[in-house]
């Protein structure tokens, strides 16, 4: 992705904001049930869509109740209806339920109510506060590095989940059948920007830190990321169009395409990342690994704390509203790649979570196994349960604590610390012996010096020309580099002798090049400078 005008970026994004924001409205002014029945478009049964309500009561809707009709009209007739001209009843007081209960059919008459904010708000408030949050880094990314690509790329990306997300959490109440935009909309929200979403995920990691080789050598490539969602979706219903006739279960259709959607793109994010990292030079590394640490924040107490113990039985689940602000890592890890990646030691930050998280996670499962194991002997024994058992499994968990975090200390340290070697001192000169090929070799050195003279100012390109015969030759280039890209100009001379020139462009984050940045690269430029010249002529001049 080539560096776009800023305020584009800013328009699209918002865009996007006012698509997710356009449905929350929509369901703040229109009447609805109170007890909020979301639909489950996962579950169909009967011709009819099963609802989950937030507020169930016995004489509203209930969990697992198949809605069949509303006010006399088919769930398919609304579905149908929302692509005609047809004008609407106005605005309605009741709703009558047709509804399978129980093998029952049953009629409920249900009074319309204003949307229930507070009860949505409690039930998905961590996700709500994590993509408010997610958006609000972006744009200080995006602030900060306005013509950067990953940064750019990181805006819409969170725009495009926002949108998502909000859609998704609110959900539509079998209600909302009735009025088209809401309809239309959270189709948007739910399918279409959760698709874009994941394009734009894979897309981001194939230019942050870097842009990947594939797409140096193909950038027409980039298409075929965003096209690939709509293809898998075609080729989905496409394979499923035929035997589903209902006009509901083809809605519901859509909204499970979305789970091919990550099945086939959330394995390509992982890959692309792992590609980038295989290819990213130290700098970059460290920066992948800041969104390696994020990822081990979010996945391992999901894995540890909820995954494995429901495989085996045992009742103890992370809780909702803690995974969602668990997941605050990734926006917060991904600014500070982008923005501060060198303040903190992140081999370090690693190196404790991979002790300090699996030892909760194994921790706490160990305490819920243990108290479910000392109650049943207790009822074994006498009959009813003790609290003698939450005392007893608290003794396990202290003495099981150092045992456990030394052998995970010791488990790391072997993967991440390196090994002690007998051989460190042939190593050592095999390492001195290398380090002095690569000042001779003038080629390594004036690549290394571009790519970290770009890194450091986030050039948007760079070359190095060195003399040939009288003539400027280029040496090296990255960054996208063409005639007439560069604005500043480093000379590599050495007693009156041209040997070359660093040639640097913009700035990606649109600021100045100071005199500071300009001494500090001189004074590097010139040292590459008294290497050529040593290398051609002998001792260079300051060490004569």
């Amino acid at each position: 992705m080539k560096s776009i005008h800023p305020s584009l970026v800013a328009v699209l994004a918002a865009l996007l904001l006012l698509s997710g924001l356009a449905f929350f409205v929509l369901h703040l002014v229109l009447p609805g049930d109170a007890s909020y029945p979301r639909v489950n478009f996962y579950e169909l049964k009967y011709g009819g869509l099963v609802v989950q309500p937030l507020s169930p009561g016995p004489q509203s809707l209930q969990n697992g109740d198949v809605v069949m009709a509303i006010d006399g009209r088919s769930l398919d007739q609304y579905i149908q209806g929302l692509f005609s001209t047809q004008v609407s009843d106005g605005p309605a007081t009741r709703l009558d339920y047709s509804v399978l209960r129980g093998g029952q059919t049953l009629q409920l008459d249900v009074p319309l109510a204003a949307f229930p904010l507070a009860l949505v708000m409690q039930a998905n408030w961590s996700i709500f506060l994590f993509i408010i949050y997610l958006e609000l880094v972006s744009l200080l990314v995006f602030v900060l590095r306005p013509r950067l690509p990953a940064a750019q790329l990181f805006l819409l990306t969170s725009s495009f989940l926002f949108s998502s997300a909000l859609v998704y959490y609110l959900g539509l109440e079998v209600g909302d059948l009735r009025f088209r935009w809401l309809v239309i909309l959270y189709v948007w929200g739910a399918v279409a920007a959760y698709g874009f979403a994941l394009a734009a995920l894979v897309h981001l990691m194939l230019v942050f830190p870097k842009r990947h080789p594939i797409l140096e050598r193909h950038p027409g490539w980039v298409r075929w990321i965003y096209l690939g969602v709509w293809l898998l979706t075609i080729l989905f219903l496409m394979a499923r169009w035929a035997s589903v006739i209902s006009p509901v279960a083809r809605l519901a259709l859509l909204v499970q395409s979305t789970t091919l959607m990550s099945v086939v793109y959330l394995p390509l994010l992982l890959l692309s990342t792992y590609s980038n990292y295989r290819t990213g030079n130290t700098l970059e590394k460290r920066q992948l690994r800041w969104i390696v640490w994020s990822l081990v924040i979010t996945l391992v107490p999901f894995l540890l704390l909820s995954l494995f113990p429901s495989l085996v039985g045992l009742p103890f689940r992370l809780s909702e509203p803690l995974l969602g602000v668990l997941l605050w890592a990734v926006p917060t890890s991904f600014a500070i790649a982008v923005l501060r990646e060198r303040v903190f030691d992140i081999d370090l930050i690693i190196n404790r979570t991979l002790v300090y998280v699996p030892l909760t996670g194994i921790l706490a499962g160990l305490y819920s196994a243990s108290v479910i194991l000392f109650q049943k002997l207790f009822i074994a024994s006498t009959g009813q349960k003790s609290d003698a058992a939450i005392v007893l499994s608290t003794l396990v968990l202290a003495s099981a604590f150092t045992p456990f975090k030394n052998s995970l200390q010791n488990l790391v340290d072997k993967r991440f610390k390196e090994p002690i070697d007998t051989l460190k001192e042939l190593k050592t000169f095999r390492k001195q012996v290398e380090s002095v090929a690569e000042v001779i070799d003038t080629r390594r050195v004036i690549r290394r010096l571009l790519d970290m003279a770009m890194s450091a100012f986030h050039a948007t390109c760079g070359a190095i020309y060195l003399e040939r015969d009288g003539e400027l030759v280029l040496a090296y280039a990255a960054g996208g580099w063409k005639e007439g890209c560069g604005i500043l100009h480093f000379p590599m001379e050495q007693e009156g002798v041209r040997l070359g020139v660093l040639i640097l462009g913009d700035r990606n984050d649109q600021k100045s090049y100071t005199s500071e940045d300009r001494n500090t690269l001189q004074q590097a430029v010139d040292s590459v400078a008294d290497m050529i010249w040593l290398n051609q002529v002998g001792t260079p001049a300051h060490l004569g």
